[in-house]
C-alpha cells in the first residue's frame, strides 16, 4: 500500500460546480482510495499497538530478571511506563491512532461529498446555476422589489376598476 498524502485528498474534497460531470465520475474511485488509506492507517495503528505490547513485555521481563530491583506489581507498572523505550512506543501508537482517526474523518467527509454532488446535480438540472437564477441576498432584494412593484401596479389597477362607472344590470 502506498502512503498517500492526506493533504492531496483534502484538496480533492473541493467540488467544482462547473465540472459536476467530472466530479461525479471521479467520486467513487477517490472514495475507494480514501477507504484504502483509512484501512492502511488502521493497520499501522494495530501494528503500533502490538509493538507497544511487545516493548512492555520485554521491559517487564527485564525488570523481573533484575535482582537489584524489588518491584511490586504497581511498582513494575510505574517502572515500565517511565521507561524510555515504552514511552517511545506509546507515543508512536498515539500518533498512529490520530492518523487513523483523521483518515476516518476524511472517509466520512467523502461520503458526505457524494450526497452533496447528488444535490448539486439536482440543482443544476433545475436550472439553479443559470445566469438568471436568484443568487445571494442582493439578487433576492431585487426580486422582492420587482414583486412589490407588481403588487403596487395590480393594486392601482384594481383601484381604477373600483372608481370607474359601472353599468347596472337590467332586471
Amino acid at each position: 500500500m502506498v502512503d498517500v498524502s492526506l493533504s492531496y485528498f483534502q484538496q480533492e474534497l473541493q467540488i467544482d460546480k462547473n465540472q459536476l460531470d467530472e466530479e461525479l465520475i471521479k467520486q467513487p474511485a477517490t472514495y475507494f482510495s480514501v477507504c484504502e488509506q483509512h484501512a492502511y492507517a488502521m493497520e499501522k495503528h494495530d501494528m503500533a499497538k502490538d509493538e507497544e505490547k511487545r516493548v512492555r513485555a520485554r521491559i517487564y521481563f527485564e525488570a523481573k530478571e533484575n535482582k537489584d530491583l524489588k518491584l511490586t506489581d504497581p511498582g513494575t507498572n510505574a517502572y515500565i511506563e517511565k521507561h524510555p523505550d515504552y514511552l517511545a512506543a506509546a507515543t508512536h501508537t498515539n500518533r498512529m491512532a490520530q492518523e487513523a482517526a483523521t483518515w476516518l474523518g476524511l472517509k466520512e467527509a467523502f461520503q458526505q461529498r457524494s450526497y452533496v454532488l447528488k444535490d448539486l446535480a439536482q440543482l443544476h438540472n433545475s436550472g439553479y446555476f443559470t445566469s438568471n437564477a436568484v443568487r445571494g441576498p442582493v439578487a433576492r432584494e431585487a426580486v422582492d422589489r420587482r414583486h412589490e412593484e407588481n403588487r403596487d401596479r395590480m393594486a392601482a389597477a384594481r383601484a381604477d376598476l373600483n372608481t370607474a362607472p359601472t353599468r347596472r344590470r337590467l332586471e
